[in-house]
């Protein structure tokens, strides 16, 4: 019986450092393009205050970056798969932490 119980923790243990290293590379090479979404996004919430025109060559810099189309049209699903990953990740970080 005390095998099945070692055995059993040392597979939760296993785990649990298996979401913790995927979560850290996966917000780790994620890091930067929610950077980018989140400086952009502030940046056109901001137009509303008059920071700069509502139209105009800055604005749709600022929206082909923040929608990565600057790069090419569909690279953004990339930065929303990355998101994605991260949120998931984490929370099952959280929930193997909490159940201890």
């Amino acid at each position: 019986m005390g095998m099945d119980t070692n055995g059993a923790t040392a597979t939760t243990t296993s785990s649990r450092r298996a979401w913790r290293k995927w979560h850290g590379w996966i917000g780790l090479i994620g890091a930067a393009p929610t950077l980018i979404t989140a400086v952009c996004g502030g940046l056109l919430l901001l137009r509303k205050t008059g920071l700069y025109e509502r139209r105009g060559a800055f604005r749709d810099a600022i929206q082909a970056l923040h929608s990565y189309e600057i790069l090419l049209p569909y690279v953004g699903l990339i930065a929303v798969v990355l998101m994605i990953a991260t949120a998931i990740t984490g929370v099952v970080v959280f929930v193997q932490m909490r159940r201890r």
